[in-house]
């Protein structure tokens, strides 16, 4: 999504392809449609819903072909970004004569060991986010536990973790949303407030917006928020 609106606005014709229902799936719909139409007013067409099975190559053009429902759809293209995550890389440290295994990642316990005590992973090859803040937060429980661990261990905690996705406007998250909290059958309330009544958005115009809180029920617990608008980031850091 950020460099397809990137793109978009630098003047490029841009076509998004998703193979899921919506983009954005790990958010809640209301924000993955935010999302959508705001790439779509930059220009982006965006095709849910769709996979790609092959590209093709007439007459010196190059094609992409979708499919949905069964229909097929070419689409000529001059460059393509194909955008499926990454993988950590795991050979060359001798991870295999150790004998400690891996499923795309290391795989570790809930203290980040791995098949041996004194060895640690922390960061991309430990999963499951792929973010800097996460391989930091990851550092701080890999090395209290290996320097400390006779002692007292610490699980690592990702409840808290936050992200954000730069495109306009921003949307940032932590914690859980409504459809995690759904899936996983925890009772929520909801709190929404509206960036149109907000002063400082009216001032700086930028009221397009919103802030969602679920809290336990009765309670003022936070399960989790998430900001959508100018500044997200920011605001949820």
């Amino acid at each position: 999504c950020e460099l397809a609106q990137s793109f978009a606005r630098l003047g490029s014709k841009v076509t998004q392809i998703e193979m899921a229902s919506r983009i954005m799936i790990r958010e809640d719909e209301e924000i993955s449609e935010v999302a959508r139409i705001s790439l779509e007013q930059d220009g982006v067409e965006v095709l849910i819903g769709h996979k790609a099975l092959r590209c093709e190559c007439e007459d010196g053009n190059k094609f992409i072909v979708v499919e949905r429902d069964g229909v097929e759809r070419r689409i000529e293209f001059d460059t393509l970004l194909c955008a499926v995550g990454r993988i950590a890389r795991l050979t060359g440290y001798g991870l295999e004569e150790l004998g400690i295994k891996t499923r795309n990642t290391i795989v570790t316990n809930e203290y980040l060991e791995t098949l041996y005590p004194n060895i640690f992973a922390a960061g991309d090859v430990a999963g499951p986010y792929q973010f800097t803040h996460t391989a930091s937060h990851q550092a701080w429980y890999a090395t209290v536990n290996a320097l400390f661990g006779d002692l007292k261990k610490f699980k690592v905690d990702y409840s808290v973790i936050p992200w954000a996705t730069f495109i306009e406007p921003e949307i940032a998250r932590v914690g859980l949303n409504e459809q995690e909290a759904r899936d996983q059958d925890v009772p929520y309330e909801v709190t929404r407030y509206e960036f149109d009544d907000l002063d400082r958005a009216i001032t700086d115009s930028t009221t397009h917006g919103f802030v969602k809180v679920l809290t336990v029920p009765g309670k003022d617990r936070i399960l989790g928020a998430a900001i959508v608008g100018e500044h997200a980031a920011d605001l949820l850091a």
